[in-house]
């Protein structure tokens, strides 16, 4: 589980921004709220993930941002020029198998913005993770 990560680690995650080619992919914060629900809020998102309401509103958004800072989820704002345009992250339910999950705002879709976010999240977890605890 997240809590058996070690913290040295978490904390490691916390402040982390990534860059790429195009994007730029950070922890979201308060100030993210809204763009966070505008976003999110569209029904096809919310059909292709798991975990997504539909209608998705800012206070969701708001339990989601504070839910982050309290578990130290490795979860990244995704930002293309300085706008954010979708979310990235691991999943550590499952020690055993971390999951990749993203979605992106539906006017990102078909750009190949998810493909690089989910390599740059891949890579950082490959290079900045200790896996030989992860996997003992």
């Amino acid at each position: 589980m997240l809590q058996d990560i070690p913290t040295p680690i978490l904390r490691e995650s916390r402040g982390c921004v990534l860059e790429t080619e195009r994007l730029s992919l950070r922890k979201p914060t308060l100030a993210d709220v809204k763009a966070i629900a505008h976003l999110a809020n569209d029904r096809r998102i919310a059909e292709n993930t798991r975990r997504l309401p539909h209608p998705y509103c800012q206070d969701h958004a708001v339990e989601f941002v504070r839910a982050l800072a309290d578990t130290g989820e490795t979860v990244f704002l995704i930002e293309n020029s300085s706008a954010p345009i979708g979310m990235v992250g691991i999943d550590w339910r499952e020690i055993d198998a971390p999951e990749l999950g993203y979605w992106l705002g539906v006017e990102h879709w078909g750009q190949g913005y998810g493909t690089e976010a989910a390599r740059a999240v891949i890579d950082y977890f490959f290079e900045e993770f200790d896996h030989d605890y992860l996997y003992s």
